[in-house]
């Protein structure tokens, strides 16, 4: 049987950072490259900025900044671009992402698998946005079933 491709536990040992910045939201879009979330020019990144926006509107969560997170696959030499004044989007490879993790006081996830045990890994509570594809989907009905299902959304 060939090794895992990551060693998830050496990297969550590695995320140092302990210190939470209150007011910091990270919004993970995952780090697979597919046809429903393609960097910036999809229907869905648009409705996650949307979301974006309001919530730092709303006075009874006090968001004061935004990370919109996608992984290194789609960057096209664009690592870190200010949307509007207190949110960024940036491609982030596995390290520099559990770190902004650690970090977050609010984190809303796709539902893929290696996100799945990331946030289990560093036991920070998520919530789950609406899958954008079939195993997505399937990842959500199976953790429907389980305590974590609580803290889940899906259209």
């Amino acid at each position: 049987m060939e090794p895992f491709a990551y060693d998830y536990v050496s990297a969550v040992k590695s995320v140092k950072n302990k210190n939470i910045e209150k007011g910091l939201l990270t919004i993970n879009l995952g780090g697979i490259k597919n046809f429903i979330v393609n960097n910036n020019q999809s229907a869905y990144f648009d409705l996650i900025f949307k979301i974006s926006k309001k919530l730092l509107c709303e006075k009874k969560i006090n968001i004061r900044k935004i990370v919109i997170c996608s992984g290194l696959y789609g960057a096209h030499g664009v690592i870190y671009r200010k949307l509007n004044k207190n949110i960024i989007h940036t491609f982030l490879n596995n390290r520099p992402f559990l770190r902004l993790i650690e970090k977050s006081e609010l984190c809303l996830s796709s539902a893929g698998l290696t996100s799945i045990f990331e946030f289990l890994c560093l036991r920070k509570p998520v919530i789950y946005l609406p899958e954008q594809h079939s195993s997505q989907y399937y990842n959500l009905k199976q953790i429907r079933k389980t305590l974590i299902g609580r803290f889940s959304i899906s259209i």
